[in-house]
């Protein structure tokens, strides 16, 4: 978010922030939740003083009593530095399109930079129609955040228990339908309805990330991120390597920390991971034998692997260099193996 903020709410005169099931705030063992966050990301940011104007926060919560504790919450706050914030008691579905329609009439002179963060507790009340309305309204700028619960949605999708909900979800049956067709119920079929809710997500924004959340629970849940920004996918690429810094994709939770407690038996505290990525061999295969630069291949990296742009030269073009299997058309660079702007390259025969 303090990225978010830093590279939109200093381009455009205005900018939004929109949390569709805020909750009470905080948690009973003193966590902030996400309208906090948020909060605090503008109002300890660094560049606050040359943002444009204050963002405008929505916050929109279906239970009474965690409305009024986020509104005490944020009654604490001494001084919103300008920040205008909306608290709206009532269901996401219903309310997100009010307020959709609200930004846009609102802020219709310009283009409004808005995030919307989708964070339910399952997933049968947040139906892609809702994301469809969301874009069309308010355009390109327009950045969602989704927190999907993939493994319970694996665990009934061999069923009809949840057929309905997984329509909304994906927006139709054809969306869903072939995960059920082809796999069984379990830990390849959240890996296939993660790549089939990304797809979905896909026809709204241009690129569509993910990063795997692993609570001790196992219950697997994913962010997904949809923007037609290529600057939003680095910054959010960077975040998710920051926070795993092996390779980017998923949060494992320490399960004797979770507990509060150590156990009398070593408990597994590494949660099941993504599929492996090798960026060279990806990289091999995507442009075979044929000719590129690293203008193509930084690119590639970005937004076809989990891998970020910067990592593509040390994590596949060196390697491969070293190995044999690539060659450097044009050298330029003074020391072999940099791959300044403008080399091109291809892979041999050789692997």
């Amino acid at each position: 978010m303090k990225i978010w903020l830093a590279k939109l709410a200093q381009s455009y005169p205005q900018v939004a922030i929109v949390d569709g099931f805020a909750s009470a705030g905080r948690y009973q063992d003193g966590r902030v939740g996400s309208p906090l966050v948020f909060l605090d990301a503008y109002l300890t940011h660094t560049a606050r003083e040359r943002f444009k104007a204050p963002p405008h926060f929505v916050f929109i919560e279906s239970r009474l009593d965690f409305a009024q504790n986020l509104r005490w919450e944020i009654d604490q706050i001494p001084d919103l530095h300008g920040a205008t914030v909306d608290l709206i008691h009532g269901e996401y579905e219903d309310a997100f399109s009010h307020v959709v329609e609200w930004l846009r009439r609102r802020y219709a002179n310009a283009p409004l930079p808005t995030f919307a963060f989708v964070d339910p507790l399952g997933y049968q009340k947040t139906p892609l129609s809702s994301l469809r309305n969301f874009r069309a309204s308010l355009g390109r700028t327009a950045e969602s955040m989704v927190y999907v619960p993939i493994a319970f949605m694996a665990r009934f999708v061999g069923t009809t228990i949840t057929e309905t909900a997984l329509d909304r979800l994906f927006g139709s049956r054809d969306a869903w339908q072939r995960v059920r067709e082809e796999v069984q119920p379990g830990a390849e079929a959240s890996a296939r309805l993660a790549d089939a809710y990304a797809q979905a997500l896909g026809t709204e924004y241009r690129w569509v990330s993910r990063f795997a959340v692993d609570p001790a629970s196992r219950n697997r849940y994913y962010l997904f991120f949809g923007t037609d920004s290529i600057e939003g996918l680095k910054a959010m690429k960077t975040a998710y390597w920051k926070v795993d810094p092996e390779d980017g994709r998923g949060y494992r939770q320490d399960l004797r920390a979770a507990a509060g407690q150590f156990g009398l038996f070593d408990l597994a505290t590494e949660a099941p991971r993504e599929p492996e990525e090798d960026l060279r061999a990806l990289t091999r295969a995507h442009f075979g034998t044929d000719k590129f630069s690293i203008e193509d291949a930084e690119p590639f990296a970005l937004t076809e692997t989990g891998f970020r742009e910067t990592h593509v030269r040390a994590m596949a073009l060196k390697p491969a260099m070293q190995a044999g299997e690539l060659v450097v058309t044009n050298p330029s660079a003074r020391r072999r193996g940099t791959f300044p702007s403008g080399t091109t390259m291809r892979f041999t025969n050789r692997s």
